[in-house]
């Protein structure tokens, strides 16, 4: 029977002890070794972060996983998120989707990091709801996390919109 107290340094060796088999999953995840890189960080800051929420009875390489596994998907639908909203939205009128058209990784994060900037450099009135919005919020949780009526979340996340469609050329190689 295993103890339900695990020390820090106990669970940094665990950790230590599954960070290879981090390592294969993320590349088999990204297929990218950067990328890959990231991910393997990422899991561990949140390991780290959440290693109060973990129960030492259960096998800890299967919850590193899981927390790899699910932060990696978010990501994914936070990408497909922003690709369907500059490409297929009522105001550009475009159809595309950005995995046609954009030919390698690299192009789509120096693109998507243009896009970022183009949010940024919006009013913090327009930019707080839109990033909330790309992030995967619900128009309610925006409202709360905000402290604005909904209307007034829906409305900014429209005019933001507006103006980005207004600003964006769409240069896609």
């Amino acid at each position: 029977m295993r103890n339900h107290f695990m020390t820090l340094q106990d669970f940094s060796t665990g950790v230590y002890n599954n960070s290879e088999k981090l390592r294969l999953l993320s590349i088999k995840l990204t297929r990218n070794p950067v990328d890959a890189e990231d991910l393997v960080q990422e899991t561990y800051l949140r390991a780290f972060t959440y290693r109060h929420q973990y129960d030492p009875s259960a096998e800890l390489k299967y919850w590193l996983f899981k927390i790899m596994k699910n932060h990696f998907i978010n990501e994914y639908r936070k990408k497909l998120k922003i690709s369907k909203f500059f490409f297929c939205n009522e105001y550009t009128g475009l159809t595309v989707q950005l995995n046609d058209r954009v030919s390698n990784d690299t192009e789509t994060k120096i693109w998507m990091q243009d896009i970022y900037t183009l949010i940024e450099s919006l009013h913090p009135i327009y930019s707080a709801p839109l990033k909330g919005y790309i992030q995967g919020f619900k128009y309610s949780e925006i409202s709360e996390i905000l402290d604005l009526p909904m209307g007034t979340v829906k409305r900014r996340i429209f005019y933001a919109r507006k103006i980005l469609a207004r600003n964006v050329s769409f240069n896609i190689p």
